[in-house]
């Protein structure tokens, strides 16, 4: 699909907002639910599907993130999404994001869990920068009311900037605390090797428990200044989970 000028083209914030929407993109593409970045190591229940949707408002640009996904095969959680990034001057940019995500078990300890994900984001209208995947190895933890989450993987940038490692490290670190039935407190630091670490603090709300779930987050990429600083809104929409 060519991509609609929404503004004259400025090539120089085009290419800005592609590079770090590519970088959130696949850090998100595999991700728990939103805000969180960095994944957790379960899926959906066998037969459950799920909508998110996120919208990221930077000084200059907005990010949406709209990702179904299911589980109904090998008991996997598969999800086909697309991201739109939008300027406030210059181009418009879609891209698809593809992302896998399966549980492994390594321990008998029911307050660990393990899993590897994988993602994949291709621009729609030809636009470059767009071509990566990412490869991911998933650790949670339980701490009473506490949730931690390490990940460890590979970002293969087939288009990487001149300069940059085509192939670069991905590490991300995050808890969730549950403050209440409804109410889960988020943070979290995530990173690629190479690149500038970014932190984020954010809530989810379960508007009607199970079925549908209202998120917020800020925050910032070190070095950005007041450009890489953002706000986010977004919205969980759940097929209820296994009957109880």
């Amino acid at each position: 699909m060519k991509i609609a000028p929404t503004a004259p083209i400025n090539a120089t914030v085009l290419q800005i907002a592609l590079a770090v929407a590519a970088t959130m993109v696949l850090s998100t593409a595999a991700h728990a639910a939103p805000p969180l970045t960095t994944d957790d190591a379960s899926t959906l229940s066998p037969g459950m599907c799920q909508l998110e949707t996120e919208l990221r408002r930077f000084r200059k640009r907005d990010e949406l993130d709209v990702v179904p996904a299911c589980n109904f095969l090998f008991d996997a959680e598969i999800g086909i999404g697309k991201l739109r990034v939008a300027p406030d001057v210059g181009l418009r940019a879609d891209s698809v994001v593809f992302r896998f995500k399966k549980v492994i078990s390594l321990s008998d300890a029911p307050d660990w869990s393990f899993g590897i994900g994988a993602a994949t984001i291709r621009a729609t209208g030809g636009e470059s920068g767009t071509r990566q995947n990412l490869v991911n190895a998933l650790i949670s933890r339980q701490l009473g009311s506490t949730l931690l989450h390490l990940n460890l993987g590979n970002v293969s940038d087939r288009e990487a900037a001149p300069g940059a490692r085509r192939n670069r490290l991905f590490w991300g670190l995050a808890a969730e605390r549950e403050a209440s039935e409804r109410w889960t407190l988020l943070g979290e630091v995530y990173g690629q090797k190479g690149l500038p670490e970014t932190a984020q603090l954010g809530l989810r709300w379960w508007a009607l428990p199970k079925y549908v779930q209202l998120t917020s987050s800020v925050g910032a990429q070190r070095g950005q200044g007041r450009d890489g600083r953002w706000f986010s809104f977004g919205v969980r929409l759940e097929s209820g989970g296994p009957a109880s």
